[in-house]
């Protein structure tokens, strides 16, 4: 017996991709497996193309020159900063959970939109959650840890502390952290 599974528009996380190096080959094209909404940046293009994967929007700035384009690209300017066009479009099509799969980890710059969308940001083994609270079943030994330096030390159930803002999971169970009054943003093994 098979089991079709039936897609809505936008009930997938959208996919941004700010630089595809940052995860290997196949967790990208794990990613892909629901059919996100594919966003990059005109200077990754190419390279997107290259690995095969569809792009449904590209952010373009004035610098970067394109030849081939594909057919229902979706193009959007910007200047300056990507992140308040990337997010006015993914408010525009009701879409707000996001994936972002970016090298640098800007907690001011991302601190606007937390309330209205969810964001993960995606590097290397490691996925960063902006939580509140947070509780989650975990095997003994994985890791999370407090990625950005001023975040203050928080405490979680059933781990220990084995490094400067890491902790491991000491038993197969819950982890939970104490609510907060701000985003913490929490970095996971994946």
């Amino acid at each position: 017996m098979s089991s079709h599974h039936i897609v809505r528009e936008n009930q997938e996380p959208a996919l941004f991709i700010a630089d595809p190096y940052l995860l290997s080959e196949d967790h990208l094209h794990q990613l892909l497996e629901w059919s996100p909404t594919v966003i990059t940046l005109s200077e990754q293009y190419e390279t997107l193309k290259s690995l095969g994967m569809k792009v449904d929007v590209l952010l373009t700035d004035e610098k970067t020159k394109l030849d081939f384009l594909e057919e229902n690209l979706i193009l959007i300017p910007y200047s300056e900063d990507f992140l308040p066009i990337l997010f006015q479009f993914l408010a525009k099509r009701k879409n707000y959970a996001v994936n972002l799969i970016l090298k640098d980890l800007n907690l001011a710059s991302l601190k606007a939109y937390l309330d209205d969308f969810n964001i993960n940001i995606l590097q290397g083994n490691r996925k960063i959650l902006f939580v509140k609270q947070y509780e989650k079943w975990l095997p003994k030994g994985h890791q999370l840890s407090l990625p950005i330096q001023d975040t203050a030390i928080i405490s979680f159930s059933n781990t220990e502390q084995i490094a400067d803002r890491t902790f491991q999971v000491l038993e197969d169970g819950f982890v939970k952290m104490e609510p907060q009054s701000d985003y913490v943003p929490l970095a996971e093994e994946i």
